[in-house]
């Protein structure tokens, strides 16, 4: 369920939302994307002259996924990784222990 966003007609920015379980050497770990590492700067939500939304992003200008979770509660991808998010060999992008 979505609910109403001051700044997007959805909430979490959750284009694309995936919940991705791995299970390697015994330890299961959740995927995510480079965008959605804590320090990634999201890009600021841009619009044309006529106030259609061209690209939705931050409300603000050089937020990181974790300044935009933390203040307005939307992060790329739906979600921030976790601090101790790590590369794998194979996968491209990150993935958190659970």
């Amino acid at each position: 369920r979505t609910l109403p966003h001051p700044y997007f007609p959805w909430r979490g920015i959750s284009i694309g939302l995936q919940t991705t379980l791995l299970t390697l050497g015994g330890r299961q770990y959740r995927l995510y994307f480079y965008e959605q590492h804590p320090d990634y700067v999201v890009p600021q939500t841009t619009y044309s002259s006529k106030w259609k939304v061209l690209y939705v992003g931050s409300p603000e200008a050089g937020l990181t996924n974790r300044q935009n979770w933390d203040k307005y509660g939307i992060a790329l991808g739906g979600g921030v990784a976790p601090d101790n998010a790590v590369e794998l060999e194979g996968i491209s992008g990150l993935a958190g222990p659970i």
